[in-house]
């Protein structure tokens, strides 16, 4: 490799270190999240809690267990974060009882989420693709607002 590419090289990383460096810190505050969701892995309502396993500036994880009426759910999120704008993408299972066909469903969705880095409310709407074994298939969007402690 030559001194002039090896310098590019060089150069390069130094630039991409120096901005990440100087990169907004966009990790949350605040770990814990209790809400109301309405349709989606909830299927009609429940009230879920939210905790933040990994909180990194751009990828955060997090599990959430939930409970209505007529459903109960277990599941974990993957959130891309762009400052206060958030793709989640979440994997659930889901305990129904008494409505629906199925004594239980999985749900894989992908959804929005608005939450500052330092704020104490998130808003979120998702679509998730629910499956059970006697139902199949079926779309529930939903929405959730949450507090942030």
């Amino acid at each position: 490799m030559s001194n002039i590419s090896l310098s590019v090289v060089l150069l390069f990383f130094l630039s991409t270190i120096t901005l990440s460096a100087e990169e907004k810190e966009d990790a949350f505050v605040r770990k814990n999240k209790i809400g109301v969701e309405m349709g989606g892995s909830s299927l009609i309502l429940s009230f879920k809690y939210e905790r933040i396993l990994l909180n990194y500036n751009r990828h955060k994880t997090a599990v959430e267990i939930g409970g209505g009426l007529f459903t109960f759910n277990a599941g974990i999120n993957q959130l891309l974060s762009f400052h206060q704008h958030h793709v989640e993408i979440k994997l659930a299972a889901i305990g129904a009882r008494l409505l629906y066909s199925d004594p239980y469903y999985y749900s894989f969705g992908a959804g929005y989420r608005f939450q500052r880095p330092s704020g104490r409310t998130s808003i979120q709407i998702s679509c998730p693709v629910n499956y059970g074994i006697s139902s199949g298939y079926f779309v529930i969007p939903g929405a959730s607002i949450s507090r942030v402690f």
